[in-house]
């Protein structure tokens, strides 16, 4: 800082800033000279007069880091994000493989499986709330299937089929 510095006085860590930053921004003191008289690198002094003239006074507080990705081009749509935790929901044994293989025939984006593990650990809630149809193995039929019927033709050729349809069927090359 220039000027005197008051031992009793608190200066906040932004205020300094600003004041490192206020001689290049309002008279366009170079920052290099800048750097010379403050000991802060000159690299830095203009990292940060940019981002002041980007963002204004809310560049120079401290903001968190937020879980999602570093840029918005790494961000998962929301849409994509539900269809991964639905899916999981409705299909709990689907691997996290099978879960962006549908993503891509659906969205055409392909995330990766670490991507989907993450979104399902921490993603939103599922809408899904309880699985469309029963697993395999639990389903019983109510109704028998009818019994299925093949007979021998000419040639040796099996033919299945319902007794209804074969019984109505002509013979081969008549």
């Amino acid at each position: 800082m220039t000027g005197r510095k008051y031992s009793n006085r608190r200066v906040f860590p932004e205020q300094e800033w600003y004041e490192k930053l206020r001689p290049m921004l309002l008279f366009g003191q170079t920052a290099a000279s800048r750097a010379k008289e403050t000991g802060t690198s000159e690299r830095t002094l203009h990292y940060k007069a940019d981002q002041f003239e980007q963002e204004g006074m809310v560049s120079l507080f401290p903001h968190e880091r937020t879980s999602t990705a570093v840029s918005p081009g790494r961000n998962l749509p929301e849409d994509l994000r539900q269809l991964i935790v639905d899916l999981r929901a409705s299909h709990p044994g689907f691997t996290p493989h099978e879960i962006a293989t549908m993503c891509f025939l659906r969205f055409e984006r392909r995330p990766s499986d670490h991507t989907v593990k993450r979104v399902i650990a921490s993603g939103p809630k599922s809408t899904v709330t309880r699985r469309r149809y029963p697993p395999s193995a639990e389903t019983r039929r109510s109704v028998p299937t009818p019994p299925r019927y093949c007979r021998f033709a000419r040639g040796g050729m099996v033919q299945y089929g319902d007794q209804r349809l074969l019984a109505n069927a002509s013979p081969p090359g008549v």
